[in-house]
C-alpha cells in the first residue's frame, strides 16, 4: 500500500423516509454498500463495489392510482456492480452493471439488466 491511500472494505447505507405524498412520488428509499479500495495488489486506487436500492411508493398513492385505474406502482430494487480502474492519477474506467427488479415499480415489465461504463478525466 502506498502512502495516503487507505485500502480496505467501506460499508455505507442511506435511508429517506418522507411521510407526505404531495412531495414524492416515492416515500421511502434506501440504499446499502459495500466498497473495496484496493482489491487487486498493486492497484491501490482501483475499487470494486456493490450497491442495493429500494424505492417504495406510499399506500396513498397506490390507492389513488387503483381508484383511477392506473397501474399501481409498490417497489422497484436495483443490485449494482462496478469496478473503477484509475488508469492513471488523472483517467479512470469505471463498467457497470445493474440488475433492476421490478422497473417503473408497477409490475408492468420484466426486470432489467443494464450495462453501462464511465470515462473519467480528473483536472
Amino acid at each position: 500500500s502506498s502512502a495516503g491511500t487507505s485500502n480496505g472494505l467501506y460499508v455505507w447505507t442511506q435511508a429517506v423516509f418522507t411521510p407526505d405524498a404531495s412531495i414524492t412520488q416515492f416515500n421511502f428509499y434506501q440504499n446499502v454498500g459495500l466498497l473495496y479500495q484496493g482489491p487487486i495488489p498493486g492497484r491501490p486506487q482501483d475499487f470494486a463495489a456493490f450497491g442495493w436500492g429500494w424505492i417504495q411508493a406510499p399506500p396513498q398513492q397506490q390507492d389513488f392510482q387503483s381508484a383511477m385505474g392506473q397501474p399501481v406502482q409498490d417497489y422497484e430494487m436495483v443490485l449494482e456492480w462496478n469496478y473503477r480502474w484509475n488508469i492513471t492519477r488523472f483517467f479512470y474506467i469505471q463498467p457497470d452493471i445493474q440488475y433492476i427488479i421490478n422497473p417503473g415499480a408497477a409490475n408492468q415489465y420484466d426486470n432489467a439488466l443494464v450495462l453501462g461504463a464511465q470515462v473519467g478525466v480528473v483536472f
